[in-house]
């Protein structure tokens, strides 16, 4: 009887709801086994000892197994050996052990191997607890789940084998063939295929990598958002905000609160309070304080604006740029602007490859010549060796170009392969510009990487060194990053200041100014009603009066920012005047004003688009005792060295 008593208390251990069991389906039924003992314990109850071939029914359910011990007062089972449960035509748990408490209708399986099998997906670990009353499964150590196109693992998980929402926490990971999410804590929803996660999470594809701490991703179309500061990083780029709403599949995004988007492409970084990229179109648009930084050269250019867009420019292999401004002459005409025509901007066409004459001359050439022009043209086209070859008609002596013009494509194609993509920056309305050689003020603005020319419209002003330019619009090239050439159409003026403080002044209908190494004014061409006022002055530099003229073309030659000499077509009006006989009005042509107070700085831009950038902390390294000790020593030495010399004197 003593035996009968511990295996009864053994079988009462995972005992869990009432003492009591209801009656009809809510006990559990012996359906077969090979062989049973009864047993009796000492308060009456009966404990059954089943083996082999055990199968056991509750509630619908069936439970296999090789041996097991029934507790009938308790409604308990204790199973062990090849456990099986199968729930309806959907749920099968797999096992070592079952504890199985028929009150609550909790089964808790262990074993080296325990899974959870649904139509579409199985839980395995080394222990799952199953509530078959709410459908839920609970593992407590380490877990995963597989189905069609997911493995999920983690430390702990629950999974609602009705609602097909399962929660993880610790060391959460969930693959995909497109992705890798990693967290702590994750919500997931088999049917929606929506994750949600409330901890630093990290999601790894091949378009890129989002670091967030809060959001929701959704694992099939990639759509996602994010509800804390996110980062979605990729080769080309980086997009940072406080909020963040992205669309994988289109590659589209949308960001909120201190926005930053880095394009690794080009060193160009766009702030501001809200922000869009378009991946597929290549742009990227941001307002709100905007603000872009970009590295050209070895400067940096900052511009402020209501709106910066950021657009890739796709090369066509057929053209080349001149060195024409980038806008046509209606574009540059029209009083109104708008940001749609501002990103239609296209450069203007230098030369094609495609004409006839050109093709004749093309077979006529020698080989070292096609070389020579493979060349120039991929330098201007930025183009690959294979679209060039794709191109270029094939010479008069054979069926293929010459291997010296193929040699001079190929290693240009090997130039170019890490070259930054061509890209326009666009300022629309309200652009402030800072560069060390250059600064302005204007309506909108347009930079354009693949000819370095920058477009300013609608009356912008400009301040390079020691000139201020004015007219309706303006075209600034850039030659290696240097400010060679300045196109200025339509109510022209360009204004310098002498070392006497006089303003030297040109205006007319259209000026185009030319600058040397050190961005100083080289020469300067008016065309249509050019009129012109500049300061003479002697060697040592005393005024020695005024010329004031009028014709309607001229050209004024610059030396060390004084005129040294000017050139006229037609007929100049024009006189000397003395500098006892200049008088205020004089010195000003009609339209003359200078506004070198307006001229925008660093400062002014970062404060305009609000932001601080971060001051690196200089830290001065402890005094050691020993540097002491030698500044001692040092003294001494000194001090001995003089005594020494007096004696001797």
């Amino acid at each position: 009887m003593s035996v009968f008593s511990s295996v009864f208390t053994y079988a009462q251990r995972p005992s869990a709801g009432p003492s009591s069991p209801n009656q009809g389906e809510d006990k559990v039924f012996l359906l077969g086994a090979d062989s049973m003992t009864v047993m009796k314990m000492t308060d009456g109850s009966e404990v059954r000892r089943v083996v082999n071939k055990v199968v056991f029914r509750h509630k619908g359910a069936l439970m296999y197994c090789n041996l097991a011990i029934h507790n009938v007062a308790s409604n308990a089972i204790e199973a062990y050996g090849n456990v099986r449960i199968v729930q309806g035509d959907t749920i099968t748990v797999t096992g070592d052990t079952l504890f199985y408490y028929g009150n609550s209708r909790l089964a808790k399986v262990m074993g080296k191997v325990v899974n959870l099998k649904d139509r579409k997906r199985t839980v395995t670990s080394t222990k799952i607890e199953y509530d078959m009353a709410t459908g839920v499964a609970f593992y407590p150590n380490k877990g995963k789940i597989i189905d069609a196109e997911n493995t999920l693992t983690s430390n702990i998980g629950y999974y609602d084998t009705r609602t097909k929402v399962s929660t993880y926490y610790t060391n959460v990971k969930l693959v995909n063939k497109k992705y890798t999410l990693t967290t702590d804590t994750l919500i997931y929803n088999s049917l929606t295929k929506i994750a949600d996660f409330k901890s630093p999470t990290k999601v790894v594809s091949k378009e890129g990598t989002v670091i967030a701490k809060n959001g929701s991703y959704n694992t099939d179309t990639g759509e996602s958002l994010f509800r804390t500061r996110t980062t979605i990083d990729n080769p080309d780029y980086t997009l940072t905000g406080d909020s963040l709403s992205f669309d994988n599949l289109n590659k589209k995004g949308f960001a909120k609160g201190k926005v930053e988007i880095v394009s690794k492409n080009d060193d160009t970084i766009l702030n501001g309070d809200f922000g869009i990229y378009n991946g597929k179109l290549g742009i990227s648009k941001v307002w709100g304080h905007a603000l872009t930084r970009s590295v050209i050269s070895k400067d940096t250019l900052f511009m402020t604006a209501d709106t910066l867009y950021s657009i890739d420019i796709q090369p066509d292999t057929t053209t080349a740029t001149t060195s024409k401004p980038n806008l046509s002459s209606k574009q540059l005409d029209k009083n109104k602007v708008d940001a749609d025509s501002l990103a239609k901007a296209k450069p203007v066409v230098g030369f094609s490859l495609k004409g006839r004459k050109s093709n004749v001359f093309l077979k006529e050439m020698t080989p070292s010549n096609q070389a020579n022009l493979a060349k120039r043209i991929a330098v201007k086209t930025k183009a690959s060796a294979d679209s060039l070859l794709s191109i270029l008609p094939l010479p008069a002596s054979g069926r293929e170009l010459s291997k010296p013009a193929k040699d001079a494509l190929v290693n240009q194609k090997a130039d170019t392969s890490n070259a930054q993509k061509p890209r326009k920056l666009i300022g629309y309305k309200n652009v402030l510009l800072y560069k060390k050689d250059l600064q302005s003020r204007c309506d909108s603005l347009i930079y354009n990487s693949l000819d370095s020319n920058i477009t300013f419209l609608k009356k912008p002003i400009i301040w390079s060194s020691k000139y201020q330019l004015e007219a309706d619009s303006i075209v600034a090239q850039m030659v290696e990053q240097k400010l060679r050439t300045m196109y200025l159409k339509a109510k022209s003026f360009v204004i310098s200041q002498d070392t006497l403080l006089n303003f030297n002044q040109v205006k007319g209908r259209r000026i185009t100014a030319y600058f040397d190494d050190s961005t100083r004014l080289q020469r300067v061409f008016v065309e249509g009603n050019g009129e012109s006022i500049y300061f003479a002055a002697n060697e040592e530099k005393k005024a020695m009066g005024m010329n004031r003229v009028e014709c309607a073309k001229m050209t004024l030659n610059f030396r060390r920012n004084q005129v040294h000499r000017i050139q006229f077509v037609g007929q100049p009006d024009g006189r000397f005047i003395p500098p006892q006989s200049i008088k205020g009005d004089d010195k000003e042509l009609e339209g003359f004003s200078w506004r070198i107070k307006e001229k925008p700085t660093k400062l002014e831009i970062l404060t305009k688009a609000g932001f601080k950038p971060i001051e690196p902390k200089i830290v001065k390294p402890p005094e050691t005792k020993e540097s002491k000790a030698v500044k001692t020593v040092t003294k001494e030495v000194l001090k001995t060295r003089v005594k020494s010399n007096k004696k001797k004197l």
